[in-house]
């Protein structure tokens, strides 16, 4: 996008905000942490979670757009945790304390191929896939 606003003069500013999190969120990585509450989560990938609520993300889009610099990205977030950790956290807080295993990312991206397949097989959506399995470590992508 960036290259694109270069080349036609437009002046861009990027948000890439981390995994945003607030009232009435319950896909993307909220699914993970109710998944956890409700006893389906069995593992997660060995991995961090960055995060951001609601509010200060708006807060940072308005900032961007008030002193953002055009061909520049930002990246807000407030906290960055590993998953296993955090979700050990979650559980304390929570009183529903669950263990979750820690796969290596590897291991997770080879467990989504197989999982897409049988879904496609299926017909049904598949539960994981190899891009959430990227995105949930970057350095796993292939």
């Amino acid at each position: 996008m960036l290259a694109a606003a270069d080349e036609t003069g437009v002046e861009v500013i990027c948000l890439n905000p981390a995994s945003v999190q607030g009232p009435g969120r319950a896909t993307g990585s909220t699914q993970l942490l109710l998944d956890y509450l409700n006893g389906r989560l069995k593992a997660v990938v060995d991995s961090t979670l960055s995060l951001i609520d609601i509010a200060d993300c708006t807060t940072g889009h308005l900032l961007a757009a008030a002193n953002g610099k055009p061909g520049e990205r930002y990246v807000p977030q407030r906290r960055d945790a590993n998953r296993s950790r955090g979700l050990e956290l979650l559980g304390r807080l929570s009183g529903v304390e669950r263990p979750v295993r820690a796969l290596r990312p590897s291991l997770v991206m080879t467990l989504a191929t197989v999982v897409e397949g049988v879904a496609r097989v299926r017909r049904r959506p598949a539960r994981i896939c190899r891009e959430l399995a990227a995105n949930a470590h970057p350095r796993s992508r292939l």
